[in-house]
């Protein structure tokens, strides 16, 4: 369930009021699409990717967000904005974003902020506030978020961009097990690693049961080469199961015996 409106918009539409910005939605920005910053400038400050699907593909902005941005114009040649004059990026989604505690790329390039539901469909900004944000304020309620945005501003020269740590082992569940039947079929399928693999088992045992001819859901592709490891490793430690992964032999098995 993507658990959407909270927030997120005030909050990219207050920053677009106070900085120029570039805006873009999730079918109009294509990691590997030459020209997505075509229509990009030297002044714009903010770059957001709004909304963005659950697979979105976040360290093919890496190089982007930690050097200069090459701006390939349509009909002309490119123009490169050095670092120091290229914009932040914001992305926001309403699906929880995976996270590798080993990727120090990552790590280094972003801060993430989560959004509660104190804002929800029973309980919008509306109904706590009156109006609606920026549409209809007079020139009390400007003064008001003006006055919010220089304390942010001051907060920042202060102390920096402050970073929340968050517990990802759920988020990283989540992420990998995005809905019920892909959970149930995964459950299926690891419980008969358990019991019909006696020495352990590996990514092949699995996917050999889930793509077993008689699997109405193997034409989902659910399960592959490239992501069973990752699910397997998420379920377990979520679920805290007696199980580890050995590498010499690819292998899962119980902790201590060598055995499931």
């Amino acid at each position: 369930n993507r658990n959407g409106g909270r927030g997120k918009t005030i909050l990219v539409n207050a920053l677009m009021n106070v900085q120029k910005s570039m805006i873009r939605g999730p079918h109009e920005f294509n990691p590997n699409y030459t020209h997505n910053f075509a229509n990009l400038r030297n002044d714009t400050r903010i770059f957001i990717i709004d909304d963005v699907e659950a697979g979105f593909k976040y360290d093919d902005l890496y190089t982007n967000i930690t050097g200069s941005i090459s701006c390939q114009r349509k009909g002309t040649e490119a123009v490169t904005i050095p670092f120091n004059e290229a914009p932040k990026f914001i992305i926001t989604t309403n699906w929880s974003v995976r996270y590798d505690e080993k990727n120090i790329s990552t790590k280094r390039r972003f801060r993430e902020f989560k959004f509660s539901d104190f804002f929800n469909e029973d309980n919008t900004p509306m109904m706590v506030f009156g109006h609606r944000f920026f549409d209809d304020w007079d020139d009390e309620e400007w003064n008001l978020f003006y006055n919010f945005i220089f304390t942010c501003v001051k907060n920042y020269r202060g102390h920096g961009l402050k970073q929340i740590s968050y517990n990802k082992d759920e988020d990283n569940f989540r992420a990998y097990f995005s809905n019920d039947m892909i959970l149930q079929e995964f459950e299926r399928i690891f419980k008969g690693c358990i019991v019909n693999i006696k020495d352990g088992f590996t990514v092949s045992d699995f996917l050999k049961l889930y793509n077993h001819f008689q699997n109405e859901l193997k034409s989902e592709k659910m399960f592959n080469s490239k992501n069973t490891k990752k699910m397997i490793d998420i379920y377990i430690k979520k679920n805290k199961l007696n199980i580890k992964y050995l590498k010499s032999s690819k292998t899962w098995t119980s902790r201590g015996s060598g055995r499931l």
